[in-house]
């Protein structure tokens, strides 16, 4: 399991420590844990502080938070994020690595 996958897992934990899911579908995204995923607006919220997303951060998110459990391989990102387009892994590293960075301020 990556880094990332990590961090989307912790997230999606009770509080209590057990392994189930705690992510809620809200009608324009999904709260994690402390975040609040704004599907529509590209943007997660963890209490006053926003952080902007481009489409493309916004979509990786959204597969993974979608397949709860689930390992993607990057043709699978690449597949779904950048269909029928050549784009180099260090694109979808950099968009990773940013939201590593946001989920990593989760004070939990």
């Amino acid at each position: 399991m990556s880094i990332f996958d990590s961090q989307i897992s912790a997230l999606k934990k009770k509080g209590d420590g057990s392994d189930s899911l705690n992510i809620e579908r809200m009608a324009a995204g999904y709260r994690l844990g402390s975040f609040i995923f704004d599907l529509k607006n590209s943007v997660l919220l963890h209490g006053d502080t926003r952080f902007n997303q481009t489409q493309k951060q916004s979509e990786i998110l959204h597969l993974k938070i979608a397949n709860p459990g689930v390992a993607i391989s990057k043709e699978q990102f690449f597949s779904q994020i950048w269909p029928e387009q050549y784009v180099e892994d260090s694109n979808l590293t950099i968009h990773i690595h940013f939201l590593r960075r946001i989920l990593e301020h989760d004070p939990r």
